[in-house]
C-alpha cells in the first residue's frame, strides 16, 4: 500500500453539498472519491488532444464588458419574440 499524504484545497459550498450528500452512502470514505476524482479528470485531461480542452474561464475587459451592456440594452427584434412566443 502507498503511503498516502494530505492536501488542502477550497472548494466552492456547492461542490462540498454534492460531495457530502454521495457520502451519506454507507462504507464511502472522502479520500477515495476526492483521490477517484483527480486521477479521474488528470486521465481525461492526458489522453485529450490540448487543442481540445476548453478551461471555464471568461475574462470581461471594459471593452468586452461595454458591448455585453449594451446588447442587454438592445430592444429584443420581431424574430426573437415570434421564436419566444413559440417557446410557450
Amino acid at each position: 500500500m502507498t503511503k498516502s499524504v494530505r492536501i488542502s484545497v477550497r472548494v466552492s459550498r456547492a461542490a462540498k453539498d454534492l460531495l457530502e450528500r454521495h457520502l451519506r452512502s454507507p462504507g464511502i470514505e472522502k479520500g477515495r472519491v476526492v483521490e477517484r476524482a483527480i486521477r479521474h479528470h488528470i486521465r481525461a485531461l492526458h489522453q485529450l488532444p490540448a487543442d481540445t480542452i476548453q478551461h471555464p474561464l471568461l475574462v470581461v475587459t471594459r471593452a468586452s464588458g461595454a458591448a455585453i451592456l449594451k446588447l442587454n440594452a438592445a430592444r429584443p427584434t420581431e424574430p426573437l419574440r415570434a421564436l419566444m412566443r413559440d417557446r410557450e
